[in-house]
């Protein structure tokens, strides 16, 4: 959704801000947009909207602080942010020692064609797609499917379901533990290594549960009781250690209805900047968006 407010193609590398504070400081007009976890962003110490387009100017300061209901906010930028990748991707992995963590006095070099933007009569840039920003309750409820391996397991999704569960100190990118009731597996035969998806809740040999992250191993050898679904990965990132997760099961019909409005939406909003940037000059070259 920053992307799509920001007139960028989906897969535009952003920067992440966990738990913790950033401030930058613009060398240049920039058109951003910032979501994720409820957050305070300020432009030159201005409160100003989270999930809508904003326009900073050169030598601006934005600050995001006090991130909280939810770990993660990403600000998007139009134009490129230009990073090192790897196999397609710019996301700092821990295990590979690969990626760009920023530093106080970090230069993010990008690569944006945007100039300013003059509204025709008010002279200031109104412009705010209807974007409702994503709440993270407590508890973060996370929709899953049954996994391949509920069948081994003593009415496994209904334990899911009927108990919360708190997130663990030993929680990371790569999965969240989970404390509480854990499923009760009736066999102890090993499975071996296969391929598993980002959201498969597992259960160890030694009775926990863990969620897998993006920043999960593309194998492993434990059972799956159930998989949560595309969007209900996004309240799994948001997660931090001492949030409470309750999980509620659906069915594969429903997880790609859900998949397909989310995706419906951004498309919406994209489809709306769209209209806007061709009644407005917001590039050097009127009339020309980037691609």
């Amino acid at each position: 959704m920053a992307n799509a407010l920001v007139l960028n193609e989906p897969e535009r590398p952003l920067i992440e801000v966990t738990a913790l504070d950033l401030t930058v400081r613009a060398d240049k007009d920039l058109l951003i947009a910032v979501t994720g976890a409820e957050c305070d962003v300020f432009v030159d110490g201005f409160s100003t909207p989270r999930w809508r387009p904003i326009v900073i100017y050169g030598g601006s300061v934005v600050r995001i602080s006090r991130i909280r209901k939810g770990l993660r906010c990403y600000l998007g930028v139009n134009g490129r942010i230009e990073a090192p990748t790897l196999l397609g991707s710019v996301s700092p992995s821990t295990s590979l020692e690969f990626g760009w963590q920023l530093r106080a006095g970090d230069v993010v070099p990008i690569e944006s064609r945007f100039t300013s933007f003059d509204h025709p009569y008010l002279r200031h840039p109104v412009f705010r797609p209807a974007v409702p920003p994503r709440v993270y309750a407590d508890p973060f409820v996370v929709e899953v499917v049954a996994g391949p391996d509920v069948a081994q397991f003593d009415a496994a999704l209904d334990v899911l379901q009927s108990n919360d569960y708190e997130v663990g100190n030993q929680s990371n990118e790569i999965g969240l533990q989970l404390q509480g009731v854990v499923p009760a597996r009736q066999i102890t035969s090993e499975i071996l290594s296969r391929g598993v998806a980002i959201g498969a809740i597992e259960v160890t040999p030694s009775g926990d549960l863990l969620a897998l992250l993006r920043g999960r191993l593309l194998t492993a050898g434990y059972p799956v009781v159930a998989v949560a679904t595309t969007c209900a990965q996004a309240f799994l990132g948001q997660a931090q250690p001492g949030d409470r997760i309750r999980f509620r099961l659906v069915t594969v019909d429903e997880a790609i209805r859900s998949a397909r409005a989310e995706r419906q939406q951004i498309d919406n909003v994209a489809e709306a900047m769209q209209r806007i940037s061709a009644d407005v000059p917001l590039w050097d070259a009127p009339g020309n968006v980037p691609s």
